[in-house]
């Protein structure tokens, strides 16, 4: 007997199904590193956005004590900053601010009515690690 011509077909076969095997296993792997990948970006960015968050509620903190002690906008409006604390997750952030007041008369007594915001980025705009918060607050001061 020299040989059977089945066992030369199976042996054929056997390879292609291993390779078929390996692409496809290969390609999970792949699929896999990609989905991990954009999770922990997804998660990077989410940690970002709210230290920008905290960084622009204490530049409406600066600009709401600014306010009350002034009676006004003249130390508030058109202001920015760049928080620079080594120490501090919200180091290098920058932070501008914007005021706004008008008077109205109340019963006999003049009322101002202020509106704060405070814009907080960091980050190069268009680029993957730009973030940008932003926080209004209305005050009334006698």
């Amino acid at each position: 007997m020299i040989g059977s011509p089945g066992k030369a077909k199976q042996g054929g076969l056997s390879i292609i199904s291993a390779i078929f095997l390996v692409v496809i296993l290969s390609m999970l792997a792949a699929f896999m590193v990609s989905i991990s990948s954009v999770q922990h970006t997804t998660a990077a960015l989410g940690a970002r956005s709210a230290r920008a968050y905290y960084a622009a509620r204490a530049g409406l903190t600066w600009a709401t004590y600014q306010a009350e002690k002034d009676t006004g906008c003249g130390n508030v409006d058109g202001k920015s900053f760049t928080i620079n604390d080594p120490g501090s997750t919200l180091n290098g952030f920058r932070v501008s601010t914007a005021c706004t007041m008008t008077d109205h008369q109340v019963q006999n007594q003049t009322l101002h009515f202020v509106v704060l915001s405070a814009t907080a980025s960091a980050g190069t705009w268009g680029s993957g690690d730009f973030v940008s918060r932003r926080m209004r607050a209305k005050l009334t001061l006698p």
